[in-house]
């Protein structure tokens, strides 16, 4: 539920980008630019809300859009390597497959976000909230998640958390390719590789118990961790707590449009 760029004028190297809301024919935005990354960077910084806009493949790498409002907006498969998303609202936006290597994240609201098979990599995510994201099989190797509220369901965050405090132990390290490897298919599947190693338990809990964050539901994770592995079982697969509950800004998607017309010469 993305609005997709449209392509309506082409005047030598500008262009006019008209951007749409995922399910309302009315115009959200016209922007003159070099690229649709440059329309959706000048949008971001006259303060124009982008909530619920059709932006699915959006190609705007390295541009500057901080604080900018993309509650609901469909960003999948969006190209956004390096770009600056500083401080920006993401809650419940579809980021599926979106490519966000090195970008920065810090402090932006993801609470309840569709991350699943997003890169994330060396991404900077320092106090950033993904309470109730659903991060299915995302990569998050090399990413910075100081003081970011972490939602447990899912392997990405745990497995770069273990990763670096592995350090050269072996044991921790085949657990962590364990995990790399195992299913992201069910929430809290992670726990089950965990618990089959047994003496490594402690070792887990300690390296999750420093990145608690309040009402990440970490506590859920941590009860399990302490049962006893003949008793274990996975628990509910429920969205992280969240204090600060939100409706949800996303429906189906639509098919963004695509179509170009040259003015004439």
């Amino acid at each position: 539920m993305v609005a997709s760029p449209l392509l309506v004028a082409e005047l030598d190297t500008m262009a006019i980008y008209t951007f749409f809301r995922r399910w309302e024919t009315g115009i959200l935005a016209l922007v003159e630019a070099e690229s649709s990354g440059l329309a959706i960077e000048r949008i971001a910084k006259a303060r124009v809300s982008l909530a619920h806009a059709d932006l699915k493949g959006l190609e705007a790498p390295w541009r500057h859009l901080q604080g900018v409002d993309l509650r609901g907006a469909d960003l999948e498969a969006a190209s956004l390597p390096g770009a600056i998303l500083l401080r920006a609202d993401l809650r419940t936006a579809s980021l599926i497959s979106a490519d966000l290597r090195g970008s920065t994240l810090r402090q932006a609201d993801l609470r309840r976000a569709d991350v699943r098979h997003a890169d994330l990599r060396q991404a900077d995510l320092r106090g950033a909230d993904f309470a109730g994201a659903n991060l299915h099989n995302a990569c998050a190797t090399g990413a910075r998640l100081d003081g970011a509220r972490l939602d447990w369901r899912w392997t990405a965050f745990v497995l770069e958390l273990l990763r670096r405090d592995a350090g050269d132990r072996d044991d921790a390290n085949r657990l962590v390719a364990d995990l790399a490897f195992a299913s992201d298919e069910r929430p809290y599947t992670w726990l089950e590789t965990v618990i089959r190693r047994p003496a490594l338990i402690g070792w887990v809990a300690s390296v999750i118990g420093r990145a608690v964050r309040p009402g990440d539901g970490a506590s859920k994770v941590l009860h399990h961790l302490s049962m006893d592995p003949a008793e274990f079982e996975l628990p509910p697969a429920g969205a992280a707590t969240d204090e600060h509950s939100i409706g949800f800004y996303w429906t189906r998607a639509v098919h963004p449009r695509k179509t170009t017309r040259r003015s004439p010469s």
